[in-house]
């Protein structure tokens, strides 16, 4: 079983502008500040050997936790990627709309 420590992945944060970067050897995410309320997940990746083992799930968890004060994430995904509608979906997103070969999903906390 492997073992996250999101308590050091708040250290390594790499703050610029309005990104946050969180990098570990098999997570990488992205998410855009777009105001103090509102949060765009920009991209998020588990490396697949460490997929479909509820990583995904503790990192969403652990993001959003890391901006308590949100009160909307919001993000696009491609329209054939469905393992990532299934994922978004089990983490609280709903789909609101298609805009050429995305969808977007949101997310009000």
């Amino acid at each position: 079983m492997i073992r996250l420590k999101f308590k050091l992945w708040a250290e390594r944060n790499i703050e610029s502008l309005n990104k946050v970067f969180i990098l570990t050897e098999f997570v990488k995410a992205m998410i855009f500040i777009e105001s103090n309320q509102v949060h765009n997940l920009g991209r998020i990746f588990i490396d697949p050997k460490y997929q479909n083992q509820g990583i995904g799930k503790k990192v969403m968890k652990e993001i959003e936790g890391s901006f308590p004060d949100s009160t909307k994430w919001w993000l696009d995904t491609p329209s054939w990627s469905v393992k990532n509608h299934h994922f978004y979906t089990m983490c609280g997103f709903t789909k609101v709309r298609e805009e050429d070969d995305l969808y977007i999903f949101e997310k009000t906390v």
